[in-house]
């Protein structure tokens, strides 16, 4: 087992935005947010995303989480598993973010929970704005996505970001 050790308070710090929403799957809805904050270095991280569900996509009303984790710049979507009978397409943007330090070239957008193929028309990725996008990504389901290396490794962007987030908090990782 592993355990995480932070010698300062981190109760104030906000990792995670979310939405709870409904919509009607025959009729179908775009849906955009916005949402800006500061990291733990005081900059400003700026949040765009919009999520098109197409008419027909699933029968009846659906409630559903969107949950946007603005350390590991990911989205998970609840409830987990639902599938959709046309899928819905996803644009998400972070920008003003802190690239430095990753090989960029082996980073790609896609599906966290599996070895499922992610489609879509075009990932942006700018060190010098410190940028991060995916267009037009296919979600056949809700499940969680994110960015993580090409090369299959199991270790993804958001480890890395969580460990640099974690020394910055003068964090540790230890075994029992």
């Amino acid at each position: 087992m592993i355990y995480i050790k932070c010698d300062s308070d981190v109760s104030d710090v906000k990792t995670k935005y979310s939405k709870t929403l409904t919509v009607n799957g025959k009729k179908g809805k775009k849906i955009s947010f916005s949402h800006s904050w500061k990291n733990k270095n005081n900059k400003r991280v700026n949040l765009k995303a919009t999520l098109v569900i197409p008419k027909g996509a699933y029968k009846g009303d659906l409630t559903f989480d969107m949950i946007f984790d603005l350390e590991n710049y990911a989205l998970e979507l609840y409830p987990s598993s639902f599938t959709f009978d046309k899928p819905v397409i996803l644009d998400m943007k972070f920008t003003h973010i802190d690239l430095s330090g990753f090989d960029l070239d082996s980073f790609d957008f896609t599906y966290l929970d599996g070895e499922e193929e992610m489609k879509y028309k075009r990932v942006r990725i700018n060190e010098d704005e410190g940028t991060i996008a995916v267009y037009g990504a296919v979600l056949h389901h809700f499940s969680r996505y994110g960015w993580t290396r090409t090369n299959k490794s199991k270790y993804s962007v958001a480890y890395h970001l969580l460990t640099a987030n974690l020394n910055l908090l003068n964090c540790s990782f230890f075994r029992s």
